[in-house]
Parts: structure tokens; sequence; C-alpha cells
């Protein structure tokens, strides 16, 4: 009987250990393709992943995109011509640590270095002294909030921002409400070195798909793209060290919550209210509060605009797409207002749609005088 487990042990020793050295996925074409048309530019000797196009002629609008966690710039790979058809520059990175991006370990990633890149990537491309418009989802959100609080301390080579454009993101840690893995992953302590390496597709597709919404999943080989660029360069041995941006959103909340009171600029937020980590309708209400009154109670000088897609998760731009690009062309830019619509998609979804709140209606933009520059 000891032998037979002795047996047993030796096959499963180099069973196990070629299980957790399993190589990444092939890059499906579209992927292939996303990151044979990118770039490279060098920070602090790590090399970071950048998509730079040019779109309409004669435009002088710059818009740079910051995907979310735990995916990369591709996030953004539906919406991209349409954003060309607007901007005469469309600019998107891979954060430090995610996608194409080098992966560092062990490396302190934090929201300060990413926001720091993005200012970087922009003097790289000699855009430094330009007003930049941000799109920004998930932890996007963040270092979109980091920038905008150095934006608005006006501090000497900071990103100069002429709009900033949200979309589901723990922008409140009160409302924020990471899923079961990520919790493990962040807090496991000696426990996530090792979680990190049983991770597979499986674990990630099941663990990640609740939060798109019922009717808005993304297909199988989107996934599959997803988890591809996680496991390049290893990335899935850093997602315990990324996810520490949790714990750093809790300890500077003031300096980013805060940052969104008392805009100076236009701010929009594309929202999918089906997102079960930023709920509804908690977080719209306490989005609306902080940048409608801010913490001093004091009207902001700059207006808002809201684009509820009804259907829609966590990753709108991925999932409905078209209405992104309609919300996000149809933003205001010179006004006060607010846009809320909702994603028309014939009598079926309709029928299997949960009755939402009458807010979610669509409802043409009004507008008023701004102080906006």
């Amino acid at each position: 009987m000891r032998e037979w487990w002795v047996q047993v042990g030796l096959l499963a020793v180099p069973l196990l250990a070629a299980y957790l050295h399993i190589p990444p996925p092939q890059l499906s074409p579209a992927l292939h393709s996303w990151k044979s048309s990118g770039k490279f530019f060098t920070y602090k000797g790590l090399r970071i992943f950048y998509q730079d196009s040019v779109g309409v002629v004669g435009s002088p609008e710059i818009v740079v995109l910051l995907h979310g966690f735990p995916t990369s710039s591709y996030d953004w790979y539906k919406i991209w011509e349409g954003l060309t058809l607007r901007f005469h520059r469309v600019i998107a990175l891979d954060f430090l640590g995610f996608g194409f991006s080098d992966k560092p370990r062990p490396h302190h990633y934090s929201i300060f270095e990413q926001a720091s890149i993005v200012e970087a990537l922009l003097r790289h491309l000699g855009l430094q002294n330009r007003r930049i418009n941000l799109l920004s989802h998930d932890y996007g959100d963040i270092v979109a909030q980091e920038l905008l609080y150095r934006f608005k301390q006006n501090r000497s080579g900071r990103l100069t921002i002429k709009s900033l454009c949200l979309s589901n993101g723990g922008i409140f840690p009160e409302t924020h409400r990471p899923l079961l893995l990520q919790k493990l992953l962040k807090d496991g302590g000696m426990l996530s070195p090792i979680l990190t390496r049983l991770m597979n597709f499986f674990v990630f597709s099941r663990g990640l798909t609740p939060v798109f919404g019922p009717y808005t999943r993304p297909s199988e080989s989107e996934l599959w793209d997803m988890w591809a660029g996680i496991r390049n360069n290893d990335g899935n041995l850093v997602i315990d060290s990324l996810l520490q941006y949790i714990n750093q959103r809790k300890k500077f909340r003031r300096r980013w919550v805060g940052a969104l009171a008392s805009v100076t600029i236009p701010i929009h937020f594309i929202y999918g209210p089906l997102d079960p980590v930023n709920p509804y309708p908690e977080f719209l209400e306490l989005y609306r509060l902080w940048t409608d009154r801010g913490s001093t109670g004091h009207q902001n000088e700059c207006f808002m605009s809201t684009c509820s897609l009804q259907e829609a998760g966590l990753l709108p731009m991925l999932t409905v797409f078209q209405w992104v690009v309609r919300c996000f062309h149809h933003f205001p830019y010179n006004t006060r207002g607010t846009t809320q619509a909702t994603r028309q998609s014939g009598q079926q979804l309709e029928d299997r749609r949960p009755a939402g709140p009458t807010e979610l209606r669509s409802v043409m933009p009004r507008t008023l005088p701004t102080r906006c520059p």
C-alpha cells in the first residue's frame, strides 16, 4: 500500500509541475494584429505597449483611453474606428503589468506610477502641451482620478485635461463589491502566489462572466483573448500585486474622490447598471452626489452628462460598443446637460429585461449655459 502511494506521488509531482508551467495560449489573429500594429516606449527601463492612430484630418482633438483590470488596451478595439471618426489622435496603452507591457516581479504596482506612465507616454509622443480628452474604465478610472487631481493642483509638467469620461469602475471604495477571487488574491498572503499559479481559463472565465450582466456577456473567443493578454509575460503571476490598487483606493480615497468635486472641465459617465461590482443604484447616486454638488456642497462650475446603458454590465465598450460610441460622440462639450440613454435592441430583449428605474429611459440631452473652458 505504501509503495502504491509513493508511485502516485512520484507521478503527481511532474504532472503538477507541468500544469503550473502551462505555456500561454496562442494569440488570436485579431489580438496578434493588435500587437503588431502597436508600439513600445521605455519608462524607467520597462517596456510599455501602446497604440496611436491618426483619425479625422483637421481636428485638433486627442483622446487617450485608459483600460480596466485585469485586461488591456485591447478592450477598446471595437470602438477604435468609431473614435477615429471624431478625434485626430486616438491613443491607448497597456498599463505596467497588463497586456503586452512588461510585468516585473516582484514590483510595487501603484496608481501613482501608472499615472506617471500616462504622462511619460504623452511626452514621448510630443503631446505634453496639448489638451487631452480622457476616456477611462474600471482600473483606468482611478488612474484618471489621479491625473485629474494633478491637473487641479496646476503642477507644471502634468497632463492638461480637456474633458474626462469615466465608465464602470471602483471610483468609490464604499460602493465597490470585488469578486471573491479578487478578495482571495488581494488578501491571501502566502496563499496568493499559489492561487495565481493555479489560475486557469476555466477559473478566470467563470469568475469574470457574471460582471457583464445577463444579456451582454462576451463570447468565449473574447474571453480567450482576455486570458491570452493576462498570460502574456506570465501576467497571471502579478495579479495579486496589481490588486493592491483596491487597498490604495481606500487609503487615498480623499485625494481621488475629492478630485471629482468642483471640477472645471466637462466630466461624463457611461454606466452599465447591471454591473454587480459597482451596483445600481447606490453607485450612481454617490457619483452624482460628488460630481453635482461636491464635498463642499457647492455647485460645480462645469457640466456633467450620464449615459446609462440599461442592459450592460461592467465592460460596455466591448459588449454594447455601438452605444458607447454613440454616447461618447453625443456628449455635450460646451454646455451643461444630461444624457440618459437605453440601448434599444428589439422586443425580445425588452421582454427579458428587468423593469428598470425610470431614470434609465431614453431622454434627449438638456443643456444650460456653462463656464467650461
